[in-house]
């Protein structure tokens, strides 16, 4: 009986133990990019049209590819910035690497919680210096962790052929880029990447 009152302590601890590390609600919802796009209109309307025409709009809801940093609060910047146009053939390359990834069933769900940053948004926020979401164009999503194995898969197979990288955050936020075939984890080398988990 003991052991059972003693076991039931243990897995309520766990369990609260887990609610506070999981990743807060994001803020940035719609409505909120709504407001913003009504002030920026012309860069808005531009790049909705050039994923119409690249056949991208469906990725992702252009407020979830709006988001930049999850530390601009803190930092003083804007909550939603699309990258310049001489960045967006390299956003081309990213959403299309990702569009293939959902048609083919590789990554499911998720929600973009990073995009673009400008870089001294980027720098505030503890991202490198040669970070692609601010040299090129990439995505940091929640809520795939089921997609780990396949995406490693990919990435071992096919990554290559797309320029993919690939890494994982201590919160479990995927990272999704076609900067430049690599996988790396907390020392920024292949040798700590999640995709070792699943060799």
């Amino acid at each position: 009986m003991i052991h059972r009152v003693v076991a039931s302590a243990i897995g309520l601890f766990v369990c609260a133990v887990q609610s506070v590390a999981a990743e807060p609600a994001e803020i940035r919802t719609e409505a909120m990019f709504n407001i913003w796009a009504e002030q920026n209109k012309t860069v808005v309307e531009e790049f909705k049209t050039f994923l119409t025409i690249e056949d991208l709009n469906q990725v992702y809801p252009i407020y979830q590819l709006a988001r930049t940093a999850s530390d601009w609060k803190v930092c003083g910047g804007s909550p939603f910035e699309l990258p310049p146009k001489r960045l967006w053939p390299r956003a081309k390359s990213t959403l299309s690497l990702v569009k293939l990834l959902i048609e083919e069933k590789v990554l499911e769900g998720g929600e973009v919680v990073s995009a673009y940053r400008r870089p001294s948004l980027n720098i505030c926020a503890g991202g490198s210096k040669k970070s692609a979401h601010t040299a090129a164009f990439a995505l940091d999503i929640k809520g795939i962790d089921g997609s780990a194995r396949s995406l490693c898969q990919f990435f071992r197979t096919r990554g290559a052929k797309f320029n993919m990288g690939l890494s994982r955050y201590p919160s479990g936020r995927i990272h999704l880029d076609a900067n430049g075939y690599r996988t790396w984890g907390s020392d920024f080398t292949s040798k700590t990447s999640f995709c070792r988990e699943f060799r």
